[in-house]
């Protein structure tokens, strides 16, 4: 997507989440989401609760996988590099996180490259309200672009994990950025569909 503002171009894409932990906490991956924009050469990550059931985002942590686009731990991604531009009123991040890894990351593979969490206290700290957001800067290595950032995320090959807690009371659970389907594979299926359709009715004919 290509926003203009102004003269200038600024390229940015959205990104929902799944949840991977089943703690019996009503569902709020809807309500989450990673703005993530170019920001010169590098990448601005930012992240937002709509918190229409009360919850607070209050770990983020980033998985390379097996590509280089950062430099490792927080020297690549970092909050605290933004200054008071890293996070809205209400909001209170350092990087760095604990635990180390998303909680229950390992069962779908996660491994955290990077992170930050909420100072104490915990919940009132941490992105739980509409108004309200966390940012990262991602440094990008050389020879890394925006594109190729977008294009790890798009594939899997990259990944957001959030912890958000005190889920409607007490609750916690962990989630993942979702992969966006390709807008070919829709298009895909209700062609074959078509073409099933009209091949039975020939058939019947």
């Amino acid at each position: 997507m290509q926003l203009a503002l102004g003269s200038a171009a600024v390229f940015a894409n959205t990104y929902t989440f799944s949840q991977i932990t089943s703690n019996g906490a009503p569902l709020v991956a809807s309500q989450l989401m990673a703005n993530v924009t170019q920001s010169g050469s590098n990448v601005l990550f930012t992240f937002t609760n709509t918190s229409v059931i009360a919850s607070s985002i209050t770990d983020v942590y980033f998985d390379y996988g097996n590509t280089s686009f950062f430099a490792n731990g927080n020297t690549g991604i970092s909050n605290n590099i933004l200054g008071l531009a890293g996070e809205s009123f209400g909001v209170n991040y350092s990087d760095g996180a604990s635990p180390g890894n998303l909680p229950s990351g390992n069962t779908v593979g996660f491994s955290s490259d990077a992170a930050g969490d909420s100072n104490s206290p915990t919940s009132a700290n941490g992105v739980n309200t509409s108004s309200e957001f966390v940012a990262f800067l991602g440094t990008t290595i050389t020879g890394i672009t925006f594109a190729d950032v977008i294009a790890g995320l798009d594939s899997g090959a990259f990944r957001l994990g959030l912890h958000v807690q005190s889920i409607n009371g007490d609750n916690s659970e962990s989630f993942v950025n979702a992969v966006p389907v390709p807008a070919a594979l829709p298009l895909m299926a209700t062609a074959l569909g078509l073409f099933g359709i009209s091949r039975r009715k020939l058939w019947k004919s």
